[in-house]
């Protein structure tokens, strides 16, 4: 991991897709355990999240549906948004990473916007820490620096 450095503070940097961030509100979802010990570190201040500008978005989507599926009460979604906006998150303009994030997703057979994660983490130097199997697998196999969040013990 690549270190970021606020005020005297080094931090290691990290990339963490919606997937991960979601589970940080939802109470029913597997990998919650690891997802709640990356957040934890997060407002600790021991890593610098980073994402494409797009996963505010992606996290609102999610609690939505799943608002609308009965999993989260639909009072929880604004606070639940207010609380991610209160993270640390460097978000990378998605306007600067189109181009190579659709030429990734093309070439790698992802979406854009999971191409656009391995993007940052290129860019940052950081890891992307995703809970969809299959982007990891896929995204490994091509050589990316990508860590399953059910793994993610055997990093500490």
């Amino acid at each position: 991991m690549t270190k970021s450095t606020v005020g005297t503070k080094s931090l290691a940097a990290i990339v963490l897709d919606a997937n991960v961030v979601l589970k940080w509100f939802l109470a029913d979802e597997e990998g919650r355990e690891q997802a709640g010990r990356l957040r934890d570190s997060v407002v600790d201040g021991d890593l610098q999240p980073f994402a494409p500008s797009h996963l505010p978005l992606e996290l609102a989507a999610g609690l939505i549906r799943a608002a609308r599926r009965g999993r989260l009460a639909n009072d929880v979604v604004l606070p639940a948004l207010d609380a991610f906006a209160q993270m640390q998150f460097e978000l990378v303009d998605v306007a600067s990473i189109t181009t190579e994030a659709s030429a990734m997703a093309l070439s790698l057979g992802l979406s854009v916007y999971d191409a656009a994660y391995l993007v940052v983490g290129m860019h940052v130097g950081a890891p992307v820490v995703t809970a969809d199997a299959t982007v990891h697998r896929i995204s490994s196999d091509a050589g990316h620096d990508v860590v399953l969040l059910a793994e993610l013990p055997a990093l500490t």
